[in-house]
């Protein structure tokens, strides 16, 4: 995700928006299916080490994040970077988000991942899900409302 450098480098809001960026790329190389990967021990291999990678990454941003009491820019921009919200970056950059989502939420189990971000993306998980389901939920509907039209068209030309 392109991110705008209004602050100075040194600052520690960009360093956490940096290292999120870092993060996602790093978590975005896990294949998301075995069949993805050439073999189930390959894939085993992979998530391995980008779980270890990605879990040493995430334990730095929270320290650092902790540490200068800047906890809610990680819970501000984190979501955004898993597209879980809308942010304000017009060409974000793409992500497996898929695979970001696996590894964020095997991190989540650590002792290191602070309760209340847990929190947060639980409920914005969730979230999406049920938004999902309504999606889901008005494209059958649509189909529903197609399919009668057309059977409706049938029976006025049948009629005729």
């Amino acid at each position: 995700m392109d991110i705008p450098r209004r602050k100075k480098s040194g600052d520690k809001t960009v360093q956490i928006e940096e290292l999120i960026d870092i993060i996602m790329s790093v978590s975005s190389l896990l294949k998301t299916t075995e069949t993805e990967s050439i073999k189930e021990s390959q894939f085993l291999k992979e998530y391995k080490i980008t779980l270890e990678c990605s879990d040493r990454l995430y334990m730095e941003l929270f320290a650092i994040a902790i540490q200068c009491n800047c906890l809610s820019t990680v819970h501000n921009v984190l979501p955004v970077f898993l597209g879980l919200i809308k942010g304000e970056v017009k060409n974000p950059k793409p992500f497996n988000r898929q695979s970001s989502i696996t590894i964020i939420k095997e991190a989540m189990k650590r002792d290191y991942f602070p309760k209340e971000t847990c929190q947060l993306l639980e409920f914005l998980f969730s979230s999406s899900k049920c938004i999902q389901q309504i999606y889901f939920a008005w494209l059958k509907l649509l189909c529903l409302l197609a399919f009668l039209k057309n059977k409706l068209w049938l029976c006025k030309e049948i009629l005729s």
